[in-house]
């Protein structure tokens, strides 16, 4: 009985540790995926608006 009860314990505990141990993996993604939509948003910015009207102009 002791060993079913510690067996069962166990296999919780790690049920629910695992998820725990990888889910900051997820922030760090998020971090990195925000960081590149910022460079591409600043790269794709043109200072100039006579330029972007002329060439939405042309289509």
């Amino acid at each position: 009985m002791k060993l079913a009860r510690l067996r069962l314990i166990f296999h919780f505990s790690f049920a629910v540790l695992i998820p725990c141990l990888s889910a900051n993996i997820a922030e760090v993604d998020e971090r990195q995926q925000d960081e590149k939509a910022m460079d591409t948003t600043i790269e794709a910015y043109d200072h100039n608006p006579q330029a972007i009207i002329n060439d939405f102009n042309l289509y």
